[in-house]
């Protein structure tokens, strides 16, 4: 589901997967999860090219992925993209 704005209830559901993503680092086997980041600069003008090629990789992975095999167990495939840098006003 793609959201044109971010309300109270996406807010609240990105939270919550955040925070199981934090509890499986210590919960969940190393082996059936990955929780991985990369830190870079960027032209901040790039954010909506980059959050376009984000929205394809998510739909054609999950696409790829309900196509494999049987499907016995539900994941959550979460990405995200935000400034680290405190920009000047």
């Amino acid at each position: 589901v793609e959201n044109a704005e971010s309300t109270a209830e996406t807010k609240k559901f990105n939270l919550a997967l955040l925070e199981k993503s934090a509890s499986a680092l210590e919960n969940v086997p190393f082996e059936k999860r990955d929780l991985s980041s990369m830190i870079f600069a960027m032209d901040p003008a790039y954010i909506p090219y980059a959050i376009e090629r984000i929205r394809h990789f998510r739909r054609s992975l999950s696409h790829e992925l309900e196509h494999l095999g049987e499907q016995t167990e539900v994941y959550s495939l979460t990405v995200q993209i935000i400034p680290l840098s405190e920009t000047q006003e």
